[in-house]
């Protein structure tokens, strides 16, 4: 497990699969089945926990797999209104 931390490039908007950061190469996506309930404005500073899953198999060997960074976790740490106070966010499960 590991957190990155970043500005938003865009705002997010519930049902996104991804988030992307400013300054980020990756485009960070949320582990399957979890979504986030609220949006998010583009220019909030975020911190996201990223977990380790397994990643693609196509030819169904040992060979081939690939581990991938999901979404575990988000917190708002400074919304983009730099008056308003951080905001506690949640995922829950999508569905």
């Amino acid at each position: 497990m590991r957190k990155v931390q970043g500005t938003l490039v865009f705002g997010y908007y519930p049902n996104q699969p991804h988030i992307h950061l400013d300054g980020h190469a990756d485009v960070y996506r949320f582990d399957e089945g979890l979504e986030l309930d609220r949006s998010i404005e583009s220019g909030a500073m975020v911190t996201l926990t990223l977990i380790t899953v397994p990643g693609p198999n196509p030819a169904n060997s040992a060979k081939a797999q690939f581990d991938v960074e999901r979404i575990a976790a988000i917190q708002v740490d400074r919304p983009a209104t730099s008056g308003l106070l951080a905001v506690p966010v949640t995922l829950r499960l999508a569905g």
